[in-house]
């Protein structure tokens, strides 16, 4: 059985990439420990670990698909981070960006080539 490229697969793939990058790499600057606090949406009140927090999600109103061997895909992520000391906000969002930037070969590895952040 072949796994068949679509545009699910390269999404939840590509997404779950992405996920461990960060997930191995931005420090929580409110220094928690064992606390999951990057998200694909706003956690649930009885789950949520208190801020700040950054989801992402694949904005699907950006991302195109070409195949038919152009194999032209470009995949857009939207960050949030959402925080309750601007400090937090700014950091965060300034580790995303450095996280991606220095991880090229990483992602490269992961067939996720190119990636700007904007």
């Amino acid at each position: 059985m072949t796994n068949e490229l679509s545009s699910t697969n390269i999404i939840q793939n590509s997404w779950k990439s992405m996920y461990d990058l960060l997930n191995d790499n931005l420090t929580d600057p409110a220094s928690r420990t064992d606390t999951r606090w990057i998200f694909p949406e706003h956690p649930a009140r009885k789950t949520f670990p208190g801020y700040p927090i950054v989801t992402f999600m694949v904005d699907t109103d950006t991302t195109q698909f070409e195949f038919k061997d152009g194999r032209a895909i470009t995949i857009s992520y939207m960050f949030t981070v959402f925080a309750d000391k601007s400090e937090y906000a700014d950091s965060v969002a300034d580790d995303i960006i450095s996280t991606i930037n220095a991880n090229q070969s990483t992602l490269e590895g992961k067939n996720l080539y190119l990636p700007r952040v904007t």
